[in-house]
């Protein structure tokens, strides 16, 4: 042993000692146990717990990530009422579809507590979620975002169009296209331009970082979650993803404070808010879920030529009534194009549960159900594609919706691609329902028509979906071939 060694335990007492040497086992032992324990919190059936000679929950989250799906089927063949999927982010409480009405309104159970589990908001670079959070984002996003459609509309389309052409031109021999790659290039720049203006819109490094965060902080929470709880606010300080998480923030706290925007922003309703996470944590997800989204309708749009007919001509008629301008009423009137987006979101949804909330406090409900505080749960898609609700549930029926709407006892706006129903929980439901669905469907209309408008869509290979965990995701690597048609209308 060194004399600097010896000196330095010279310097403590044989309490001391012991002292230290305590408390490094009990830090170990802490550690050891977050990694090893379920951690269940309730009596329910779990389906998916560790097996025999698994000391830690490495393999048991593997199986989460690989077989979430095939749990979830295997739990409602097998049990009458809720159980437990074990995840990477603690054991979720899987309720039946019916218990979707009884939970949508209840404000004991926070969906922004979820999310803050997901990414725990002590963790330098998930500020983001945090500011996402409060009420004057959430207040922007329903009232002032979604009252500015009509002023929003045609800029969103000469973006959406500007993107399009740079990135699949104007050859009319086929070629092919990198599908989600360029479906998140047309609406990361639809998005920001909605968020932020044509400024930044167009400043190519806002753009990078917007589109970059959502992989980057999915990429850093599932690093840190692979150690211990009691660890993570010191291993974040030597995680390569969390490093870049981290300078991605900063470099977007600095573009930001070179704009005015977060001094007008700050000073809403005397509250401080930080402008660059709220907008980075809103990019995540107006980015991420209608990329998805759009590039699954893409791919069902691609192998239904008869189909795509069809919303040409409905597009065609729809906006030479409005002089080729979208606006609030003429994106109404694309009833077909509204029904086709409910159906691909019915048959793949974002998904494999919904309604994701975690308890505040202890709660029963109705049927007697009881969830402890802590408690995280999350309604079951199911019924998405339950022939009791959906008759021939397996099959793409782009008039479904439609046909659904023109029915005399149905109300007409009870089955809009925006609107939301214990059946269909594309965009949830309740008090925590997607606030930015009316703007994401706007702006998918919209890139849908000039997609459709300009470009002649083909497919070869049928495309797969990936399942990760508990969500439902198009295919990252599909590719579909596209030639440029000779224009029916200038939009």
């Amino acid at each position: 042993m060194t004399t600097r060694a010896m000196t330095v335990l010279q310097e403590y007492d044989s309490y001391g000692i012991v002292g230290l040497l305590l408390s490094l086992l009990v830090a170990g032992i802490v550690s050891w146990w977050s990694l090893c324990a379920d951690a269940v919190g309730t009596k329910l059936p779990v389906l998916n717990g560790k097996r025999r000679w698994e000391f830690t929950k490495k393999n048991l989250h593997h199986r989460f990530a690989s077989e979430a799906a095939k749990i979830l089927q295997q739990g409602f063949q097998e049990q009458n009422g809720p159980f437990q999927l074990m995840s990477d982010i603690g054991a979720i409480t899987i309720l039946r579809p019916e218990h979707a009405t009884m939970i949508q309104n209840e404000k004991r159970l926070s969906f922004p507590a979820w999310s803050l589990k997901q990414f725990p908001p002590w963790i330098s670079g998930f500020e983001a979620f945090t500011a996402a959070s409060g009420e004057i984002v959430h207040a922007t996003i329903k009232k002032d975002m979604t009252s500015s459609i009509d002023q929003l509309a045609r800029p969103l389309s000469d973006q959406i169009n500007a993107t399009l052409q740079g990135l699949w031109g104007n050859d009319t021999t086929w070629h092919p296209i990198p599908t989600k790659h360029d479906v998140r290039k047309v609406i990361s720049g639809a998005n920001a331009l909605a968020l932020v203006g044509p400024s930044l819109c167009a400043d190519k490094d806002w753009r990078r970082v917007s589109e970059e965060f959502a992989t980057l902080a999915f990429l850093a929470a599932s690093d840190l979650r692979k150690w211990p709880a009691v660890l993570q606010p010191l291993v974040q300080w030597l995680l390569p993803s969390c490093r870049t998480l981290r300078r991605t923030c900063a470099e977007a706290r600095a573009m930001i404070a070179r704009t005015q925007t977060e001094r007008e922003a700050g000073a809403a309703g005397g509250q401080q808010l930080d402008v660059a996470m709220a907008l980075l944590s809103l990019s995540l997800t107006g980015i991420h879920t209608t990329t998805d989204m759009v590039t699954q309708l893409i791919y069902d749009l691609s192998a239904r030529p008869d189909l795509v007919r069809e919303l040409r001509e409905e597009a065609r008629s729809v906006l030479q009534d409005h002089n080729g301008h979208f606006s609030k009423a003429s994106l109404y009137k694309l009833r077909l194009l509204d029904s086709v987006l409910k159906e691909s979101q019915r048959l793949k949804p974002f998904g494999l549960v919904e309604l994701k909330r975690l308890a505040l406090e202890d709660v029963t409900l109705p049927d007697n159900t009881r969830i402890p505080k802590n408690t995280l749960v999350a309604v079951s898609t199911q019924r998405m594609t339950d022939a009791q609700c959906y008759p021939d549930p397996a099959t793409f029926d782009g008039h479904r919706f439609l046909k659904l709407r023109q029915q005399r006892d149905q109300s007409e706006n009870a089955h809009q691609f925006a609107s939301t129903s214990p059946d269909h929980l594309g965009f949830g439901l309740g008090i925590h329902s997607c606030p930015g669905r009316f703007l994401a469907a706007a702006m998918v209309k919209i890139a849908v028509c000039h997609i459709i408008l300009h470009y002649d869509l083909r497919i070869s290979d049928p495309p797969r979906t990936v399942d990760s965990g508990i969500a439902r995701l198009a295919d990252p690597e599909c590719r579909i071939l596209v030639r440029r048609r000779q224009e029916v209308i200038r939009i």
